[in-house]
């Protein structure tokens, strides 16, 4: 049954300009003639779903039915159809924690999906449950956008999904990460992982930074469908231990997504968008797009300045790649995309954010454990997860050893050592180090402590 029961709200998006540059669905290809829009809410509110959005659960074989035009409110002729391959029904949870304020999913679903709602989908890996949302009556010479999000809250963070997309004959990957520690990574970003080239996985347990799964320029198959298909995660990832959520823990599907229908740019196809980009002042960094045509391709890329939502031409920069002049902070939130051409058809590539960083990051804190065999860790800023972990990069006088590094957060590590001897001081010195940007922390950093004593601690 639709639920489309709730009034319409009004309301404004503000946002800080980093997060206002990534979270735009519509802003990431609006080149495109966009020809609707439609957003469904696994578990909708009266007076924060909007009344044009649909409230299908996306959880039992058979839920789902026909989208809604969120301008408009009338029916399209596209529907959602929930499918479940496996072993049992997807368990029904409630959420613990809402996305925070600003992050990325909340900015982009507000107003339209309540993502402080009470319910979502679990998918257990031991169930060998596939949670697919498949739509239907699609038109196979359109394209279409797709977002989704969901978090679970309460610190699940061993809690992750893989989302595959399915029968479509091309996209482009769209995903965004709200995150410090890459909490949704595909087989590009993140190598050690077991996924392929049509899946992300997404620490769902954890995602109150809302970040997105997202493809884009999706080309429906032949028989006007495609899908999207959530399983658990349970290998390796940046950080968490998702094989020890195997056996009794589960990931979770979307309580959130979005489907837009956008106009075809006939045989130029955009098969890879602009990254983000997160690079140390004094450096430069270089942009690039992918594109196909059986005719002859021109480029040109653009910029905007953080406040301003038009872009301009950067002079001379008319390749697949752009290489940028050397950054300072004051570079820090431009966006840059590729007005790529060919034939009669002309599309703009999604936006990527430049971040300029100019702090060199420094150790802000060293603690010693009341139990005598760890030292706690905490930087000025986020760090580089796979370097915090590494026991070389630390070194601690008085003949103590450290025996492991763990990443607690991108800014907080914890290192096991030998014992410590009471109410003593001791040296520690990091190396090889990097901030999210790639500045390095400087040669002899560190700082004394005190190990753990009733009088000084």
């Amino acid at each position: 049954m639709n639920k489309n029961i709730f009034p319409a709200r009004t309301f404004s998006f503000r946002a800080c300009r980093f997060l206002a540059a990534i979270v735009s669905i519509a802003n990431s290809a609006r080149a495109q003639l966009v020809l609707w829009e439609a957003f469904n809410d696994y578990r909708p509110t009266v007076g924060v779903t909007s009344y044009n959005a649909t409230g299908y659960d996306m959880r039992i074989a058979g839920d789902g039915g026909i989208l809604k035009n969120i301008a408009t409110g009338v029916d399209l002729p596209v529907s959602l159809e929930v499918v479940v391959e496996g072993n049992g029904t997807p368990d029904d949870f409630g959420t613990l924690s809402p996305l925070n304020t600003n992050s990325p999913a909340y900015l982009f679903f507000r107003g339209k999906v309540d993502t402080s709602n009470t319910g979502l989908p679990g998918i257990r890996a031991s169930l060998e449950t596939r949670l697919i949302l498949k739509f239907n009556n699609l038109d196979p010479a359109k394209r279409y956008n797709f977002r989704g999000t969901v978090c679970r809250g309460g610190g699940y963070n061993d809690r992750w999904s893989f989302f595959s997309i399915e029968s479509t004959d091309a996209y482009v990957n769209a995903h965004v990460d709200g995150s410090n520690n890459k909490n949704i990574f595909t087989k590009a970003t993140f190598p050690a992982g077991t996924l392929e080239t049509n899946q992300v996985a997404l620490n769902t347990g954890e995602n109150k930074v809302g970040s997105m799964v997202g493809w884009d320029n999706i080309e429906p198959g032949l028989d006007g469908t495609f899908q999207i298909a959530a399983q658990q995660y349970t290998n390796a990832a940046p950080f968490g231990n998702p094989p020890a959520a195997a056996a009794s823990s589960y990931g979770y599907g979307f309580y959130a997504i979005y489907l837009a229908e956008v106009a075809a740019t006939g045989n130029l196809r955009i098969t890879e968008n602009p990254a983000h980009q997160n690079v140390p002042a004094g450096t430069i960094t270089i942009f690039k797009v992918v594109a196909t045509s059986p005719q002859s391709i021109t480029y040109q890329w653009q910029r905007s300045v953080p406040g301003v939502t038009n872009f301009v031409n950067v002079s001379g920069a008319t390749n697949a790649s752009y290489t940028t002049p050397t950054l300072t902070v004051a570079d820090d939130g431009i966006q840059l995309r590729c007005l790529v051409s060919s034939g009669p058809s002309a599309v703009a590539t999604s936006a990527a954010l430049l971040r300029v960083d100019g702090s060199i990051p420094t150790v802000s804190g060293i603690l010693g454990s009341i139990n005598f065999n760890s030292v706690y860790v905490t930087f000025s800023e986020p760090m580089k997860l796979d370097q915090l972990a590494i026991p070389a990069n630390y070194k601690l006088t008085g003949g103590l050893t450290i025996t492991s590094a763990i990443a607690l957060d991108p800014s907080n590590a914890r290192l096991l050592t030998s014992t410590q001897a009471l109410a003593t001081r001791y040296t520690l010195t990091v190396t090889n180090l990097q901030d999210l940007a790639g500045n390095k922390v400087a040669a002899n950093a560190g700082d004394s402590f005190a190990s753990f004593s009733l009088k000084t601690n």
